[in-house]
């Protein structure tokens, strides 16, 4: 792996990420499943109401900024949450409509549900989305090539590098990938539902202490590598008050390394178009 040369000679970027899913994050598990219950209703505007403003305060704290994939019928549905974030200056990107399975789906019902999606978001937001994250990860080859062609910049949807990349599309155009690592997602960690179950097999949620060990770790990799750590959180699990904490000490033990640049989705893009 080439090493990146970041900005004004720092050692690696820190890329924080949101997942906006709200109570879409049952249909990754249930893709029935009636979103607009109680039982989920709950945890997901709990999430948004107390938990995004924690997140927010945590990352603001270290001079950060998130780049949160907002789906279309979240912002639809929370317009409220996705406006905090614009008046406190974060950046809005998009995660689709309602939590699809694009690899399953053609190339026109793609296109509409995730044109769908950025209408919603922008309407919402004010702003027109710069970054795509496809919703599940699940995409086929024809979904970087419609993202490109509806005006996502860049897309952070993949997990097969430590940096940022340029990939190939047809025609010869490309689009910048900016990828992250699933031990660096903290929802399959937490997430937990009684029924229907919510993992399956109701595994208990993890230890606060093995994860965050977790995190660290991965850090340490990426710190060396001069590569880039991207986190992924989601407020309906990162905004419970103990995992605050956790992010607070991971947050801290990255500036006493050193040498590291928080970057929005848009800033590596910048960076890596120059």
């Amino acid at each position: 792996m080439e090493r990146i040369k970041w900005p004004k000679g720092v050692n690696n970027a820190v890329m924080i990420t949101l997942n906006m899913d709200a109570e879409l994050f049952a249909k990754a598990y249930h893709p029935d499943a009636n979103i607009e219950e109680a039982d989920y209703t709950i945890p997901a505007e709990c999430g948004l109401v107390n938990g995004l403003p924690r997140i927010l305060d945590a990352v603001e704290a270290v001079g950060a900024k998130v780049t949160a994939f907002v789906p279309g019928w979240v912002a639809e549905h929370h317009p409220e949450a996705v406006k905090m974030l614009v008046e406190r200056g974060h950046e809005i990107g998009c995660r689709g409509y309602a939590q699809e399975n694009l690899g399953l789906m053609d190339d026109a019902a793609q296109e509409e549900a995730i044109q769908k999606g950025l209408k919603a978001v922008e309407t919402v937001s004010g702003q027109k989305p710069a970054g795509f994250r496809a919703p599940l990860g699940e995409v086929t080859q024809s979904t970087f090539e419609i993202a490109k062609k509806l005006g996502f910049k860049y897309s952070s949807t993949l997990s097969d590098d430590d940096v940022p990349y340029y990939l190939d599309l047809k025609d010869g155009e490309n689009i910048l990938e900016i990828p992250y690592l699933f031990p660096l997602y903290d929802m399959p960690y937490f997430i937990f539902h009684f029924f229907p179950p919510i993992p399956f097999g109701q595994g208990r949620i993890s230890s606060f202490d093995k994860v965050l060990t977790n995190w660290k770790w991965e850090y340490d990799r990426i710190y060396n590598d001069g590569a880039c750590y991207v986190l992924q959180l989601d407020p309906t699990t990162a905004g419970d008050p103990g995992r605050i904490y956790m992010l607070d000490e991971l947050f801290s033990y990255i500036d006493k390394k050193g040498g590291a640049w928080y970057a929005t989705g848009s800033q590596v893009y910048d960076f890596m178009t120059k």
